[in-house]
């Protein structure tokens, strides 16, 4: 589905439209019902800047020319004194949601997520920006790691091979969404091109349990099915892609350190205890 020429980027008729429903809402932005199929995604006021919606945008639209699994996108467009962008509408559940209501089948989602992942390994977007590149930058600019700890982090890296895959960069079950046997993957802001074991260590770490010292029976049993989901997801990617598989406990060291840079507060400890124990293992 195609934007018609020209009619998206009529102030006057941007001016008269309205958007509809929250349909659903994230860390960066809100999505909104929008007109003729398609739907708004309405950046925060942190995140409210041109620049942000053309480069998810852009890579969106990269993203999807391989033929890959992404919406169409529209035009990046002011509403409400707020930056958004139009992305072709697709109705679904968000996988994360469709997990929390049927945890008894994680295992079944678990293996869609391997699949689709797996699948989108097999494209190529050279368009895109490099990961090991932005990696590079990312970890080299950190100030919470040691600096032995740092370049040790980088000398690794760097013997790593690189790769011209598509990456999504934050590949999880929140930017899924399903309908029946179709699925769509959203959010290609950290979108790149690289070595696909890259984008499964960042997803093994975004499915890696957050410790606690005082965890409760509920919390076990969550838990435990956060980490069987997790190695369902590892154990079916491997099956579909196996070459390489040795080389993920250096990718994770990497990705965890790129995760640093990210500032999340609360996980913080946890990637500098992935990073150091990891380094210590290999």
């Amino acid at each position: 589905m195609g934007v018609k020429d020209g009619w998206w980027s009529n102030p006057s008729i941007i001016a008269l439209m309205q958007k509809g429903e929250l349909l659903a809402e994230g860390r960066m932005a809100e999505v909104y019902e929008w007109e003729d199929g398609w739907v708004l995604k309405l950046l925060r006021a942190e995140w409210n800047n041109r620049e942000t919606a053309e480069n998810e945008a852009n890579k969106t639209r990269l993203a999807h020319a391989t033929g890959y699994r992404t919406p169409a996108v529209g035009e990046v467009v002011e509403v409400d004194g707020r930056v958004g962008t139009l992305y072709e509408r697709f109705d679904g559940v968000v996988m994360g949601q469709a997990l929390s209501r049927d945890v008894m089948h994680a295992k079944r989602y678990a293996r869609r997520l391997a699949e689709l992942h797996a699948e989108m390994h097999t494209y190529q977007a050279p368009g895109l920006p490099s990961r090991k590149e932005s990696l590079i930058e990312r970890i080299a600019s950190l100030t919470q790691l040691s600096p032995k700890t740092k370049h040790t982090v980088l000398d690794l890296l760097n013997t790593l091979p690189d790769g011209e895959a598509l990456l999504h960069g934050d590949f999880h079950p929140g930017n899924i969404i399903l309908s029946g046997g179709d699925a769509l993957v959203i959010d290609w802001i950290d979108a790149s091109k690289g070595p696909p074991l890259a984008d499964v260590a960042r997803t093994y770490i975004l499915l890696t349990s957050k410790k606690s010292k005082r965890v409760t029976l509920f919390g076990r049993i969550v838990l435990f099915l956060r980490d069987s989901f997790q190695r369902t997801y590892l154990k079916r990617y491997f099956q579909l892609r196996p070459a390489g598989h040795e080389l993920l406990d250096a990718w994770v060291v990497c990705m965890a350190a790129a995760r640093i840079w990210e500032g999340i507060a609360d996980r913080e400890g946890d990637l500098i205890e992935m990073v150091e124990s990891g380094l210590a293992k290999l």
